[in-house]
Formats: C-alpha cells, structure tokens, sequence
C-alpha cells in the first residue's frame, strides 16, 4: 500500500481549473465592456432623439436634421455590432462556464481520490503498528525487567 502517487497531476487538474477561471473571468470582463459600450451608445441615441425633438418644436433646418439622423443611423450600427459582440462574448461565457466546471469536477475527483488513498494508507500503516506492537508486547511478555 502506498500514499497517493498522483499528486503531479492533481496539480495539473489544479492548474487548468485556475487557467479555466482566469480565462472566465476575462471573457466577463470583455462581456462587460461591451454592456458599458452598449449603454453609451443607448445613452447617446436617447440624447439625439430628445435634442431632436425639442428642436423641431424651435424649428430646425434640413441640414441638420439630415446630420442628425446620420448620426442616430451610426449610432443604430453601433447597437447592432454591440450586440452582435454581445451575443457571441455570451456564447464565450457559457462555454468558459461549463469548461470551468468540468476542471473543478476532474480536479475534486482526484481529490476524493487522494484522501480515499490517504486514508487507506493511514489504516495500513496503524495495522502494520498494532501488528509490531502486539509482537513486541509477546517477545516481551513473562521477562523480568
């Protein structure tokens, strides 16, 4: 009976379950960033359609009215490629997601592994010192000290 000998790769399981969630966490991080953008770009659209409103009750001349709407057309754009971006950042994460929960699930079973074996070997070393004690105890037993 011997300790755990797979200990070089537990450490493995160990690391690609940190490089799982590593690779995770920056994929959120890009999800992230691509929500702030979106928002901005929301923000701004709101802020055109708002300004154009108030300057048609003032009067507004076609120019720039024909510059406005360009620039809520760039702005749509910009939406549509946020979440287009979105949408494919999403699919990242829930692969990253279920990538990282299989590292943790290999990396648990050999960790259950390892105490099973553990144990085993504590149980084996204690019988092997009942067994020297008991044989010592008889050697010894009726001698006078």
């Amino acid at each position: 009976m011997k300790p755990f000998q797979f200990q070089s790769v537990l450490n493995y399981r160990r690391r690609l379950e940190d490089k799982a969630r590593k690779n995770l966490m920056r994929v959120l991080r890009e999800e992230e960033e691509i929500l702030a953008r979106r928002k901005q770009a929301a923000a701004e659209l709101d802020e055109l359609y708002n300004r154009q409103l108030i300057r048609r009750q003032e009067g507004v001349t076609i120019d720039h009215f024909l510059q406005t709407d360009a620039r809520k057309a760039v702005i749509r754009e910009q939406l549509n490629l946020c979440d287009e971006q979105l949408a494919k950042v999403r699919e990242k994460v829930r692969l990253r997601r279920n990538g990282l929960l299989k590292a943790g699930q290999d990396k648990r079973a050999l960790e259950k592994l390892k105490e099973k074996q553990n144990r085993a070997y504590r149980q084996y070393l204690q019988k092997k010192e009942a067994i020297l004690l008991d044989e010592t105890a008889i050697l010894f037993h009726g001698r006078e000290p």
